[in-house]
């Protein structure tokens, strides 16, 4: 189907690229779930999502997070201390997490939305409950260091760049004095029902569910409890958009060096068009060295609309910089999406095998 207008189109990642491609006048069609962008000569290119077929082959390397971690420190990446169990390890994962320390981290190797990751494991029963369940859901589930500061970024990384810069808060209401916690939720949640109509896409609502609850009763709240006026409560411990968390657009704060740092490192790695980075960070405002920053994950496929449609701050034209940088008036003679070389694929995975072998010796 011909595409002529982006309100043809369902998907919000797809409709900020048709709505960019259509404005250049480059071709657009949907066919089944992909949109197929031509222009300048170049394509089709297929979109779904955050993915695009320009994006290299070797980024499928990011959808196992320790297999990215370890490939990451073999660059000189700052990444969190961690290693990868099957789901029948859990007392062998159990004694890695007291090498390694508490508190920790445990998460699926693959997966996303932050859909099962504990943060803050400090104990050997908490510990065996969530990998149990982690385990029953995937095959390998990763042990790591959890991080000592947890202020929770997302780069986005296009053409050798980082272009925007959004702060992940996660899911929070604000007390008023009077209103319970369940009353500030709803409250919440119709702002974000607004603000969610027309251009701005759809902000994911909040849920008091039982991770929720959980932080409430820690507290010693309950979602009948009033909160101060001017107190802010979080009720998630991860800053995930889909979750209900806030996201704000920070570039312009941040020491030019965490960008510099980030395009150093990824300009290493073959075939990496763009990126969504998670990383933490302990005071943007300093200049970046290793004991400042951690990049936790890697997402090959990353959303758009935390960039283009902010919380607060300012909004970045995500759509029109894909689209010039996959589609741009001189194309260069190589591909985009030309396939990783054998020496480069064997040059990354020694680094990081090497990497890999010298932490088990020194386990032994």
């Amino acid at each position: 189907m011909l595409i002529r207008d982006a309100r043809q189109v369902r998907l919000l990642e797809q409709k900020i690229i048709a709505a960019a491609a259509i404005k250049r006048g480059f071709t657009v069609h949907m066919r089944q779930k992909y949109l197929y962008v031509t222009g300048n000569g170049v394509g089709p290119h297929k979109f779904l999502k955050g993915w695009t077929s320009a994006q290299g082959q070797f980024t499928r390397l990011f959808r196992n997070k320790q297999a990215t971690k370890d490939v990451l420190k073999a660059f000189g990446a700052s990444v969190p201390e961690g290693a990868l169990f099957h789901a029948h390890e859990a007392e062998r994962a159990l004694d890695y997490a007291g090498y390694l320390g508490w508190p920790v981290v445990l998460k699926p190797d693959t997966g996303n939305k932050g859909r099962h990751v504990y943060v803050n494991i400090s104990d050997a029963a908490t510990f065996r409950n969530r990998f149990s369940t982690i385990a029953g859901t995937t095959q390998t589930v990763v042990v790591e260091k959890m991080v000592p500061y947890s202020t929770e970024y997302r780069f986005f990384y296009l053409d050798k760049k980082i272009v925007s810069i959004i702060r992940r808060i996660p899911a929070n209401v604000t007390g008023d004095g009077k209103s319970t916690i369940d009353a500030l939720v709803g409250t919440k949640n119709t702002l974000r029902k607004a603000r969610g109509n027309g251009r701005y896409g759809r902000f994911p609502m909040i849920v008091l569910d039982e991770e929720s609850r959980a932080l409430l009763s820690e507290r010693g709240l309950t979602p009948n409890s009033v909160l101060p006026a001017g107190e802010t409560l979080h009720l998630r411990k991860i800053g995930n958009l889909s979750a209900g968390g806030d996201t704000i657009s920070v570039m312009a704060e941040f020491h030019p060096s965490y960008a510099e740092r980030m395009e150093a490192i990824f300009r290493n790695l073959p075939g990496c068009l763009l990126l969504g980075l998670d990383v933490f960070v302990r005071d943007h405002s300093q200049p970046c060295d290793e004991s400042n920053y951690t990049i936790i994950e890697v997402n090959p496929a990353p959303g758009y609309r935390m960039h283009v449609y902010p919380w607060q701050g300012e909004a970045v034209d995500l759509g029109g910089l894909i689209v010039d940088a996959i589609f741009p008036d001189r194309p260069s003679v190589a591909p985009r999406n030309a396939p990783v070389s054998r020496s480069q694929f064997l040059h990354v995975i020694k680094k990081a095998l090497l990497r890999r072998f010298r932490m088990n010796r020194h386990m032994r």
